[in-house]
């Protein structure tokens, strides 16, 4: 969810563009160096819950596939990723 400030900005416009604004704004963000951003840490925090829906709720895909140490090692990236790039 995109921070008070620019929510208008971000929301204003149709659903079909939604994506588009959303990664705008977040790019914007950590370009700007707002790392602890709140958009940036809802952001990052979907993509642990996307591998735990992935992985054991939907139960196919690659990431339900992988060994519990596969697992790590790919979460390990993902989690760096967030963190750091």
């Amino acid at each position: 969810m995109p921070g008070t400030r620019d929510v208008d900005l971000v929301v204003e416009g149709g659903p079909r563009t939604l994506p588009e604004r959303v990664a705008a704004a977040y790019v914007d963000r950590m370009e700007h160096g707002f790392r602890d951003d709140p958009l940036v840490a809802v952001l990052r925090s979907a993509v642990l819950i996307g591998v735990r829906f992935c992985r054991y709720v939907v139960g196919v895909g690659p990431v339900a596939q992988m060994s519990p140490q596969q697992l790590q090692e790919h979460l390990t990236r993902l989690v760096r990723s967030a963190l750091f790039d």
